[in-house]
């Protein structure tokens, strides 16, 4: 998947590429050369991020659609239109997707990749 210019989502490698819902991924990206990195991901419903960690930043969530949930550290979130929640950095995140889900990802640009499982 990529985001907007043909450029790599930073979390793109998350979302199965075999996935039997058709549809999910970055559907918006910022515009790369500023200070801040952010997609807004849809996923369709049943479709999940498995759990990963993020060393170096925190990331800002706000969910513009659907429901899902959001687990940080084993700790299980209702996501719903509205709700906005930073994951912290180093904290294991996952996401699942209730119904078509839509929410922006958000975070201070970095050079490089650093996703990893815990």
């Amino acid at each position: 998947m990529t985001g907007e210019g043909g450029e790599s989502a930073c979390w793109a490698h998350l979302v199965d590429a075999d996935d039997a819902r058709p549809g999910s991924g970055v559907v918006w990206s910022l515009p790369r050369g500023g200070d801040l990195d952010g997609n807004l991901v849809h996923l369709r419903p049943g479709a999940v991020i498995d759990p990963h960690v993020n060393a170096e930043l925190d990331v800002l969530i706000v969910v513009w659609s659907g429901s899902g949930r959001l687990t940080v550290d084993g700790v299980a979130r209702e996501l719903e239109r509205g709700v906005a929640t930073v994951v912290p950095k180093g904290a294991e995140r996952s996401i699942a997707a209730l119904d078509d889900l839509r929410y922006l990802s958000i975070h201070r640009h970095r050079d490089t990749l650093s996703i990893s499982p815990r």
